[in-house]
């Protein structure tokens, strides 16, 4: 397993669709994060079913790492890009350091999945930014209202990437995305050993029509 030598040319088409979509849209975001997405679930079922041809059962597998903030908004978002994009995400907290996200992909694409991750994360923060700033209830504190959007966008574009993922996926041999499952697994416990699942975000802490209107900002 190595980070240091990731796939430049998969990275580098990756930030180039990336950039083609700028714009303040939960709907553009979306759309923009699809064909990284294609590219990514291909990438890893290629890299399988040519271990298949050789007889191998596994495959290598790499890591990147994000430092930043974990909070329950980002923390939802890293997962479900990790996922889509046939990956995995593990959350480290340091009292001395920035806490880091780590991504684990199919050789050569964990830095794709790191760029998605950073390219959405910025688009939300801008995105939820406006929209807490127009918001019409201003008893509402600021942070409760962005907060509650922003989960709303991510739980709504976290549907939309899971269903790109199962019509890209179908033609798939389930051999293939065993071998990529099991791959990831080992690699994940080899690093982080046996891991615990933290709990949800709290129902009670949201501004429902915060959320509401962030999932229907990421479904339009």
């Amino acid at each position: 397993m190595s980070a240091t030598n990731p796939d430049g040319a998969l990275v580098e088409k990756v930030r180039k669709l990336l950039a083609l979509s700028e714009s303040p849209n939960e709907h553009e975001a979306a759309l923009a994060a699809e064909k990284p997405q294609d590219l990514m679930l291909r990438h890893g079922i290629g890299i399988a079913q040519i271990a298949i041809s050789q007889g191998a059962s596994t495959i290598g597998v790499d890591d990147a790492r994000v430092e930043g903030k974990i909070d329950p908004w980002r923390r939802q978002l890293a997962a479900s890009i990790a996922k889509s994009m046939g990956g995995r995400v593990v959350f480290t907290r340091y009292y001395a350091s920035a806490s880091v996200m780590s991504f684990f992909g199919p050789a050569g694409g964990a830095q794709s999945i790191a760029a998605l991750y950073r390219h959405l994360e910025a688009q939300l923060v801008t995105i939820s930014a406006i929209a807490t700033a127009n918001r019409r209830e201003r008893s509402v504190h600021g942070r409760t209202y962005r907060t509650s959007f922003l989960l709303g966008a991510v739980d709504r574009l976290d549907s939309r990437l899971s269903r790109h993922r199962a019509q890209v996926t179908t033609d798939a041999s389930s051999r293939a995305l065993v071998i990529i499952a099991s791959a990831l697994d080992r690699a994940v416990e080899e690093r982080f050993g046996r891991l615990r699942t933290d709990r949800d975000v709290d129902p009670s802490s949201l501004h429902w029509d915060a959320y509401t209107r962030g999932e229907k900002a990421g479904a339009t």
